[in-house]
């Protein structure tokens, strides 16, 4: 790599999206395209020959995880070059948050967010910054953003040492909840803490729950579950008679499953809050 510019290598399936991302990155002269690759194989011979300092890497090509795995032969490596993602479907953008790259990009891809995105290469390439875009490392930086002594006040449904039934009040910080869970054909809500307790018997709703949580980082993966974003650790893709998917928590064995029709949803809640990270 000169001192002036960074090699890219383009490796996508469609002609036409390989043409639309160098005319996008003709407006950054320090970025030169050394080559392009229509499959993972080419790609890695292109790469080896070319050694260049980032590659702009389709997920699905041929087959839904040809990008990944490619990526994942990359990981590890000191002088691999930065990856940026580029996929047409939100639910591999989802996948790509497991593995160690700079960025992702939904097509058709948006000049400002590539410019974006470019600049984070730059700056691992300039200070030595080494992008790391996984959950563990998303949610320390979350909980160290959180507004701080956040508190709410939970009723919940107890015993007293006689067995009956009381309601005590507890003051719970909210960088403390896991996550909320909607008892099905109740109106009851439980709290799932850090430590392991469970606050069963809230008679609050989820949306009352998360209009107080709205700027705290909590999403609502299901409509029987909120969700602490700041625990997330990853995303389980589970195949049976339909695809389905689960979010995973740090200090938590339950996993949330995550309503289809929230993945484009939850992908942009991470791409703001990652994105809003000064590294």
């Amino acid at each position: 790599m000169s001192a002036m510019s960074l090699k890219a290598l383009i490796v996508d399936d469609e002609p036409l999206n390989r043409d639309e991302l160098k005319y996008l990155l003709s407006f950054h002269k320090d970025i030169i395209v050394v080559g392009e690759a229509d499959n993972a194989e080419q790609a890695r011979r292109l790469i080896a020959q070319e050694t260049p300092d980032l590659v702009l890497l389709d997920i699905q090509m041929g087959n839904a995880r040809a990008g990944l795995d490619l990526a994942d032969t990359l990981k590890g490596n000191s002088t691999s070059p930065a990856v940026i993602f580029v996929t047409a479907h939100p639910q591999h953008a989802l996948d790509a948050f497991d593995y160690p790259a700079i960025h992702y990009l939904l097509k058709p891809v948006d000049a400002y967010k590539l410019a974006s995105a470019l600049t984070r290469v730059r700056e691992r390439y300039n200070s030595q910054w080494i992008a790391n875009a996984n959950y563990d490392r998303m949610a320390d930086i979350l909980r160290s953003l959180a507004p701080p002594k956040k508190q709410l006040e939970i009723r919940y449904r107890d015993k007293d040492r006689a067995g009956n039934t009381i309601y005590p009040t507890a003051y719970i910080p909210t960088d403390e909840i896991l996550f909320i869970h909607k008892i099905k054909g109740s109106n009851e809500t439980e709290i799932h803490l850090n430590n392991g307790e469970i606050l069963p018997g809230v008679r609050r709703t989820l949306e009352q729950f998360e209009r107080a949580l709205a700027d705290h980082n909590f999403f609502g993966a299901h409509n029987g579950y909120l969700a602490n974003l700041a625990y997330v650790r990853g995303i389980k893709k589970r195949f049976s008679d339909e695809e389905r998917y689960f979010l995973l928590l740090r200090e938590c064995s339950q996993e949330i499953p995550i309503s289809l029709n929230k993945l484009t949803a939850l992908r942009d809640k991470l791409e703001k809050l990652f994105n809003s990270f000064e590294v």
